[in-house]
């Protein structure tokens, strides 16, 4: 604890340090890299009506001194960005920055906040040069009619822009409300488009050559065939987007029998939300690299909770996944009420997978278990997570086995709950814990000799639940091949164990990590587990206790 006089005396001497520092002396590339950063955060604009100081943050950051400020006016690409978003248009600060870019490539961006034809007049004169433009218009009536006029402001060429984001939130917009159908000589360096609810007509040729393509909440999708013809047109695609979140809304219009395969060999990043028959269906098209990562949500088809299909449905079995599957390294499952959770990561991270959707009863069987470890049966697994609260118990010790047997590289075990915290643990670890103190037939050796962390997540460790985690630890240790870490991770520990015989009992033999969480912090680590909040525990010490625990020095006065 820091009384509040010393925590004062401690903070205005830290302030009075930084003033006297030279900070006149920062190499200028380093000090436009924080101006850059800060403005990125903050945004540009002048204007107090919207983010307060926060606003003006990055300009104010340069009054510290005259080399700051210097080197800020003597730096285009500073005054390049022109975000308008979400604030009021000022057309003479908008000016003020492309004269201070010298020429320099503008990235602008604006939203239905001002008047948008006079911005793009301006932004758009002769000399000036965009290297990316954002619009978004009104949800209103008039977005039809203003998006159409914005779009014949657009010159008959735009040689330098190399990124196109249009978004308009009108839900009435036919498919033909406009006639404008730009192709690759008005912009010949187009490589990343981003379209919300609006699109040009799927037969431009404005799709072909891309890098990266972004497709949400598309009112009118196209055909399955014409939307491979379009990834089939950009062969150096990097990443691609498709979300169709409408339960309304299917990401084509028709879907052919056709067996067409398109490889993508530079794809980095590809995510599709929708039906499960409908990005099934993509996927089965689609090969990429194994260092693609790839995130995909299952929704419903007809908007009440009804399934998009049973657990074993979502497996990644199509083409998409083959690269992928025997490079994972790290698999994780999660079956939290109507919600299931399939991620897995390749080595260093270098790429990850992430499936999710909902079902209606999410009962995990065997069989789907085993059909899922093995379509990783080539993977050099070495961490597995399982976090179910009703099924724990259904993963029998034979399966335990089968999965150590299957991957002999495992090395971290993260087992337990999702939110919630159960009691009678010991009946859902049971199995886990006979399979980790079982041996082989054949040479009596422990099954899992490589494990080295076992974590448990959002336990009350009750009396039989310790007893039995003391004896797994002492019977590795004297089998030779001990537990290298055991993790309570947001666990409490039931009032029937002695809390300090059972931290010691465990030191023993492995080191002990208990990782909390805050609704403040997040995840921390701490240095011994806490017994389970009662109800009744919480009275008036308890409150002094929490409040007396606070550092001082976190604090914002």
């Amino acid at each position: 604890m820091i009384p509040m006089a010393t925590h004062r005396l401690i903070k205005n001497e830290v302030e009075l340090s930084a003033v006297t520092r030279p900070i006149d002396r920062l190499p200028p590339e380093l000090l436009v890299y924080i101006f850059q950063w800060v403005q990125w955060l903050c945004g540009w604009s002048a204007n107090e009506t919207y983010r307060g100081d926060c606003a003006r943050s990055w300009i104010a950051l340069t009054w510290v001194c005259r080399q700051w400020r210097n080197i800020a006016l003597s730096s285009p690409i500073l005054w390049s960005y022109i975000d308008c978003r979400e604030l009021p248009l000022d057309l003479e600060c908008v000016t003020a920055f492309i004269e201070r870019a010298s020429g320099a490539l503008l990235d602008v961006a604006s939203d239905a906040g001002g008047d948008l034809e006079s911005l793009l007049q301006v932004v758009l004169a002769p000399g000036n040069n965009l290297r990316s433009l954002a619009l978004r218009v009104s949800s209103d009536g008039t977005s039809e009619k203003q998006l159409t006029s914005l779009l014949a402001l657009l010159p008959d060429t735009m040689p330098t822009l190399r990124k196109l984001k249009l978004e308009t939130f009108n839900e009435w917009l036919s498919d033909a409300w406009h006639d404008y159908k730009p192709d690759r000589t008005q912009f010949p360096a187009l490589l990343d488009i981003s379209f919300y609810s609006f699109h040009f007509p799927w037969d431009s040729l404005i799709y072909e050559s891309l890098r990266i393509l972004d497709l949400s909440s598309i009112r009118y999708p196209p055909s399955a065939a014409r939307f491979l013809q379009i990834l089939e047109a950009c062969p150096q695609l990097e990443s691609l987007t498709y979300d169709q979140y409408m339960s309304d809304r299917g990401l084509f219009t028709s879907m052919d029998a056709s067996e067409q395969v398109v490889t993508l060999p530079r794809l980095r990043q590809l995510k599709f939300a929708n039906t499960l028959h409908a990005v099934a269906y993509v996927y089965d098209r689609l090969c990429v690299p194994s260092s693609c990562s790839i995130i995909t949500r299952f929704i419903v088809s007809d908007g009440a909770l009804s399934s998009t299909g049973p657990i074993h449905a979502m497996l990644p079995r199509q083409r998409v996944f083959r690269n992928i599957l025997s490079d994972v390294t790290s698999l994780r499952l999660t079956v939290d009420d109507q919600i299931v959770y399939l991620g897995f990561e390749t080595q260093d991270g270098a790429s990850f997978t992430d499936i999710t959707g909902m079902i209606d009863d999410p009962q995990l069987d065997i069989p789907t278990l085993n059909s899922l470890l093995n379509l990783f049966a080539k993977a050099p697994l070495t961490t597995f997570r399982f976090y179910d609260p009703s099924n724990l118990h259904r993963v029998s010790a034979a399966m335990w086995i089968t999965l150590f047997n299957r991957f002999p590289q495992l090395q971290h075990v993260d087992v337990g709950h999702t939110f919630q915290y159960i009691h009678d643990q010991k009946e859902g670890f049971s199995p886990l814990l006979e399979a980790l103190q079982a041996c082989r037939p054949e040479d009596g050796q422990l099954y899992a000799p490589g494990l080295q962390t076992l974590t448990v997540q959002t336990m009350i460790v009750d009396q039989p639940l310790a007893h039995a985690l003391v004896s797994l630890v002492t019977l590795r240790a004297l089998k030779g091949v001990p537990l290298k870490e055991l993790v309570f991770k947001n666990s409490r520990c039931s009032r029937t164990v002695d809390l300090d015989a059972f931290m010691a009992q465990l030191k023993r033999h492995v080191e002990v990590s208990v990782v909390d969480i805050s609704c403040c912090t997040g995840y921390h680590k701490t240095d011994t587990l806490y017994y389970v909040y009662e109800p009744v525990a919480m009275d008036e010490d308890y409150v002094e206790d929490e409040i007396d625990s606070v550092d001082l020095m976190d604090v914002d006065e």
